[in-house]
């Protein structure tokens, strides 16, 4: 899916009511392409993701036929989105839209409206006709999945994915008392985080890791592993699935993820007397190549054998208590809910997965997965997650994927989503502060957000860049309108240059001392090496400086779009007076 505008009609943090901002997505692009929300703390670039995943989950939950509008707390009361949906099936006709046809391969706008107090509307549109969705159609509509990133503990991003969870459970608990074989469903919305990680990475290396495999594009999807971290391979890791809490409460399971269990019990042998147990925990080495077979058997791909691991890290959402899921539901403090839905430590969860040892590049004794860097972990978490995506109709948000990376990774960063995922399908919106990560981006790829502080209340507070990214360097990229520095020097030094300027102007016009020169032979010396340290004789120079009402104005590094443009004038006139004394 491709976002295409989103508007919002009530209050929300710190956007305003009638918000409204346009994605402009590119259909033909070949890549992925993602967007990159970049602008200051507080301008309010994170929540439009958090509006989305609100919106999303809000929908989700909508679906649920327990659930009414009265039951829980509508994150966003009044909202309108759209977005490219792309549908696939196979004849190239499918019914999906009250009988509507609708043509495989083409991009279709789904817009949902939601007024408040009001259940939201679903429509297709066609380039002849606006068709309502109605019923079951409705979930196909949607997103196939959505998935969620945050680097810090933006506990707001994360909160709207883990009430899904929480729903799910509900749901679970409700087919249980229907004696419904499929006890939970395929959450659409998923938060990746330190525990999911781990899942994330033996997913890919457990369906493309063989070294038996002949098809090579399955062994071209761990290049990424071996280039950018050096791993090799997974030698072993460990999965304990535990069926009962603290020994109190026997917990569910559906048909899928118990043949899960069933083919795994029955390979690695799990005795009578251990099967008995409220608990297994299996050594898994892959070392044997008939241990990645197991899992060849239960799944085509990546993604599928990932949704067993969801399924079952899902049923963790268990051991938070009763009365405290009903809080983050139910509550609308959602600052409240943020701080209730708390961490189970591994001893407790039902499902883990740990013990992984990696077999590193140029390393002879094994390396605990655990060792790895914070760097490390916060790529391989996304990069793992860009290769598991072979499904299209996929929507990412990530709020800062790029805060403990090094120069070199950021700046290859999203040339290297682009090169893991080859379809175009789906959209990655994130957000950033880093001049690095956003450099070779096209203008069409980054949206700046302003502080509604410094801007009239009718002017939008985002705007798509002016220019391509492409060919700047980190120095012109802060200089330019998207980070607003006037300089990339640091402030001491360019404090030395605005003294250094006024002496020489002192001496020009004859204004010296003993003290001023040895000051300004002091000052020559500390800036001899800056590239741009030029020669006060220079006579443009000289009159540039000379027509400068006050130097202390330019030792600020922050300015205002107007108090940029008001420097700009006076750049342009001085220049221009200096054009009209200069003889031909």
């Amino acid at each position: 899916m491709k976002l295409k505008r989103l508007k919002i009609n009530v209050p929300y943090k710190s956007l305003q009511a009638g918000f409204e901002i346009i994605f402009q997505p590119n259909l033909q692009s070949h890549t992925i392409d993602p967007l990159c929300f970049v602008g200051p703390n507080g301008s309010g670039k994170s929540n439009v993701l958090e509006a989305i995943a609100d919106i999303f989950y809000y929908l989700e939950c909508h679906l649920f036929e327990y659930t009414s509008v009265s039951t829980f707390q509508v994150p966003i009361e009044s909202f309108e989105i759209e977005y490219y949906k792309p549908f696939m099936a196979a004849g190239g006709i499918m019914e999906v839209f009250n009988d509507n046809p609708i043509i495989s391969g083409q991009h279709y706008l789904i817009k949902i409206i939601k007024h408040e107090r009001q259940k939201p509307n679903y429509y297709l549109i066609t380039d002849l006709e606006e068709i309502e969705i109605t019923g079951d159609s409705r979930s196909y509509a949607l997103p196939k999945r959505i998935w969620g990133y945050s680097s810090g503990d933006n506990e707001s991003l994360s909160l709207p994915f883990k009430r899904m969870d929480l729903f799910y459970l509900e749901q679970a608990a409700k087919n249980i008392k229907k004696n419904v074989g499929e006890i939970i469903g395929d959450n659409r919305l998923h938060f990746v985080d330190y525990d999911t990680t781990s899942a994330l990475v033996l997913s890919n290396f457990l369906m493309y890791g063989n070294p038996n495999i002949t098809d090579q594009n399955k062994r071209n999807k761990l290049k990424i592993f071996k280039d950018k971290f050096g791993i090799e391979s997974i030698e072993s890791f460990r999965i304990t699935i535990r069926f009962q809490y603290r020994n109190k409460f026997k917990m569910p399971i559906d048909k899928a993820v118990q043949n899960f269990i069933h083919i795994l019990k029955k390979h690695f042998g799990i005795s009578e007397e251990r099967k008995a147990t409220d608990e297994i925990s299996i050594n898994i080495d892959l070392r044997n190549v008939e241990n990645f077979e197991v899992f060849e058997r239960m799944a085509t791909d990546a993604g599928s054998l990932y949704k067993y691991f969801e399924k079952l890290m899902l049923r963790n959402r268990y051991t938070i208590p009763w009365e405290r899921r009903q809080k983050v539901l139910y509550s609308d403090n959602i600052y409240s809910a943020q701080n209730d839905i708390g961490h189970v430590p591994n001893d407790e969860q039902l499902f883990v997965l740990d013990n992984i040892i990696l077999k590193m590049d140029g390393v002879e004794s094994p390396v605990p997965y655990e060792s790895i860097s914070d760097g490390e972990h916060q790529a391989l978490t996304i990069f793992s997650l860009i290769n598991l995506i072979d499904e299209i109709d996929v929507l990412c948000l990530f709020d800062e994927p790029e805060t403990h990376l090094n120069p070199k990774w950021k700046y290859e960063y999203i040339s290297t989503i682009n090169d893991i995922q080859k379809q175009k399908d789906s959209h990655i919106l994130m957000t950033t502060h880093d001049p690095i990560f956003i450099s070779g981006l096209s203008k069409e790829q980054v949206i700046l957000f302003q502080k509604r502080t410094h801007i009239p209340n009718d002017i939008p507070r985002w705007s798509f860049a002016e220019e391509d990214l492409k060919g700047k360097g980190v120095d012109a990229i802060l200089t330019s309108e998207i980070f607003n520095l006037s300089t990339t020097l640091d402030q001491n030094t360019l404090n030395k240059f605005i003294e250094r300027r006024k002496l020489l102007l002192l001496i020009d016009k004859g204004q010296t001392d003993d003290d001023t020169i040895e000051r300004l032979k002091n000052l020559n010396e500390e800036l001899n090496d800056i590239d741009f340290n030029k020669p006060f004789d220079d006579p443009l120079y000289k009159e540039f400086i000379k027509a400068l009402d006050n130097l202390e104005d330019y030792k600020r590094i922050d300015l205002s779009e107007q108090e940029k443009r008001e420097r700009q004038k006076i750049s342009d006139s001085i220049l221009q007076k200096l054009n009209r004394n200069i003889p031909e």
